[in-house]
């Protein structure tokens, strides 16, 4: 409601990242109720719902279009949660960076591995990172590399080219 009584675009904005933060770690906490199981999360489909509400939440200039390539990893809650945070905020910053002005799409993949639980990949084809970001200055982008220092991930930026980034998280005997 605050949302709609402001005029400073920069405020708006503000809001819907925090919207974002919310809405990743309440979607955890409807998966968890809706299912059999209350101590892991299917990832796969919580990426979905995430990624798909946060597209729509954002409304941009142009037409953005969420692809995925999801396998199903089953992740405990207190990975999944931090990890739901990092998708949120990787979504959002190619949102608002990438695909704002242009539109295009947005990709979110996320693959069990053997070495580790899995490996979620978030990429747009908007024009890339200005250069890879060795030490995070933005709010959000601080706000992924402490999440994934939480969870014992490692983060893997590609660039030139689209904005790509690998987030490689342990396997600590507790996901499937």
């Amino acid at each position: 409601m605050q949302q709609r009584t402001l005029a400073e675009e920069v405020a708006v904005a503000a809001i819907r990242e925090c919207q974002s933060r919310i809405q990743a770690m309440a979607l955890v906490h409807q998966l968890l109720y809706q299912s059999d199981e209350f101590d892991v999360v299917p990832f796969a489909a919580y990426a979905r719902q995430l990624t798909d509400s946060i597209v729509r939440a954002h409304s941009t200039k142009r037409r953005v279009i969420p692809r995925f390539e999801l396998e199903e990893v089953l992740l405990d809650v207190d990975r999944a949660i931090p990890l739901g945070l990092i998708l949120a905020e990787l979504v959002t910053n190619a949102l608002k960076h990438g695909l704002a002005e242009r539109g295009g799409e947005v990709r979110v993949g996320l693959h069990p591995c053997e070495q580790e639980a899995c490996v979620l990949v978030v990429e747009d084809d908007g024009p890339g990172f200005p250069a890879l970001p060795e030490r995070p200055v933005t709010l959000g982008m601080k706000l992924v590399a402490g999440l994934a220092r939480q969870i014992g991930a490692e983060l893997r930026y590609q660039a030139p080219g689209a904005a790509r980034v690998e987030i490689h998280v342990a396997n600590t005997g507790s996901s499937q």
